[in-house]
């Protein structure tokens, strides 16, 4: 009996594959896209690489330019000291000094002033008028008119030549 079932095993075996080799297959899965989901695709991934690069980039400071009034006062102490240093030069007539440092008298200006308030806004057209006198009557070489200019600068800007005596208000 046992070649009877091996034989009708066997057979079973030939039948199931003959049988499986004429049956249709399941269709292979075919992946589309349309256009409109490719672009779609990229477009996502164009903001993913650009999001990815943005973290690889040093950040920049996301400064606004903003105007504080301790901004205002580190304008006044450094600037401010540097216009007052030139006190002595000025009264001995030395004119490259004072055109060495005319950006002293540039950054004053533009942060003591810096709040934009109308009052700042008049005080600021002062200094820069003053600023300029200071600088024609250096470049003209005119002792008298520095004097007069330098003088006029620290009124405006209100400038006090010792950084440690008691402002008034």
């Amino acid at each position: 009996m046992a070649p009877l079932l091996t034989k009708v095993v066997i057979a079973a075996l030939a039948l199931i594959g003959f049988v499986s080799a004429f049956a249709p297959s399941a269709p292979a899965p075919r992946m589309t896209m349309s256009a409109q989901t490719r672009g779609a695709f990229l477009k996502n991934a164009g903001i993913a690489v650009g999001v990815g690069a943005s973290a690889l980039i040093p950040s920049v400071a996301f400064a606004d330019g903003a105007v504080s009034s301790a901004t205002v006062q580190r304008a006044r102490g450094v600037y401010g000291q540097r216009v007052a240093a030139l006190k002595d030069a000025v009264a001995k007539g030395d004119f490259g000094a004072v055109l060495d440092e005319k950006n002293a008298f540039v950054l004053f200006t533009s942060g003591a002033y810096a709040k934009k308030s109308p009052a700042d806004r008049e005080k600021s057209k002062e200094a820069t008028a003053a600023y300029t006198a200071v600088i024609d009557a250096a470049s003209k070489k005119d002792g008298a008119a520095l004097k007069a200019a330098y003088a006029k600068f620290m009124e405006v800007g209100e400038i006090n030549a010792d950084p440690w005596s008691t402002v008034s208000d």
